[in-house]
């Protein structure tokens, strides 16, 4: 049953949000027990995402409890497919590594090192089929469809189907927005690499929520929401660096100690000359990056944005407070 009665207009948002992306997930679980497709995993661990911001937009409408279970088994999910998707992608950005270099003994190192990774994705695999299991135990899946489908059934009740945020949506969006802003200034220091991952998250949590309804907002929201894909995209790729150069420094600390990073290898320092190349083709990747990041954020068309963005939410706030005085409770 729907938590709220059905003239509850935004059930015509929720269906529609949470129903677009039930289907990706559906679309895409197939393809993650086998792992041909990278593809597969990264669109689950979207679609979970996109899901858990809605539930937790649209929580009045199902239900406090039925919301949080759902997200807390969405969470489960998306976490044990991470450290599968964090590995395709570095092992996608080491193959592109390869054709950088003649040499040979470069090369040798690069091959080693995408070696090392696919045995780690191989390992990743047991992880994610786990989590798949654990998933599709807890009926989730079947659990959403269902509500979708009632859902479907009230909207002849909704007078004017037209999608409208809802209640408190507004506020909520604010938050989000406030967090991403206030992280802005660590780019005034290249190497605040905790703050760099701080903004990254906090611009993922803002666009998940805004691209819910952006486009009942406004145009200038849809224009908001490509402004934050792309600095999210920067930072992550930002972030994926730090990553990498941290693993490859550890990596190469190991073999010059006489460590070995994978069985049944010999000579394995031999390999350091090419991880060394990797991990100063990361820095200087970052770097790249870091001043395309700066440079995107001092735009002033995105700079002019935000407080257009945040005039608007607050004059709707008002408007949505002052709509409510003299109802009855």
């Amino acid at each position: 049953m729907l938590a709220k009665p059905p003239a509850d207009v935004s059930v015509v948002t929720a269906v529609r949000y949470l129903g677009r992306n039930v289907r990706r997930l559906r679309r895409h679980l197939a393809g993650v027990p086998t792992a041909r497709d990278p593809e597969s995993v990264h669109q689950v661990r979207v679609a979970c995402r996109r899901l858990r911001a809605g539930f937790r937009v649209f929580r009045k409408l199902l239900g406090k409890e039925r919301a949080n279970r759902w997200r807390a088994a969405l969470r489960d999910l998306a976490s044990g497919l991470g450290k599968a998707r964090d590995t395709d992608v570095q092992i996608a950005a080491m193959l592109g590594r390869l054709g950088e270099s003649d040499d040979p003994e470069i090369r040798r190192g690069i091959v080693f090192w995408i070696t090392g990774l696919e045995r780690t994705r191989s390992r990743c695999q047991v992880q994610v089929r786990r989590a798949l299991r654990r998933f599709l135990r807890t009926g989730t899946l079947r659990q959403i469809r269902e509500w979708l489908s009632e859902a479907q059934r009230t909207l002849a009740t909704v007078v004017g189907k037209s999608e409208v945020p809802p209640a408190g949506y507004e506020r909520r969006l604010l938050r989000r927005m406030g967090q991403f802003l206030e992280l802005g200034d660590s780019l005034q220091d290249e190497m605040d690499v905790a703050r760099h991952h701080e903004f990254r998250i906090a611009a993922k949590k803002f666009r998940y929520t805004l691209e819910i309804c952006a486009p009942t907002l406004g145009a200038q929201f849809e224009v908001a929401l490509e402004a934050v894909r792309e600095m999210q995209s920067y930072l992550g790729e930002i972030h994926d660096c730090d990553v990498w150069v941290a693993e490859l420094e550890a990596a190469v600390r190991r073999l010059k100690v006489g460590d070995k990073l994978l069985p049944g290898w010999m000579n394995q320092e031999r390999c350091v000359a090419g991880l060394e190349f990797l991990q100063e083709a990361c820095r200087v990747r970052r770097r790249q990056l870091f001043a395309a990041t700066c440079a995107f954020w001092q735009d002033e068309k995105v700079a002019a944005l935000w407080p257009r963005i945040v005039a608007a939410l607050t004059k709707s706030e008002r408007m949505e407070d002052s709509d409510t005085v003299g109802l009855p409770v």
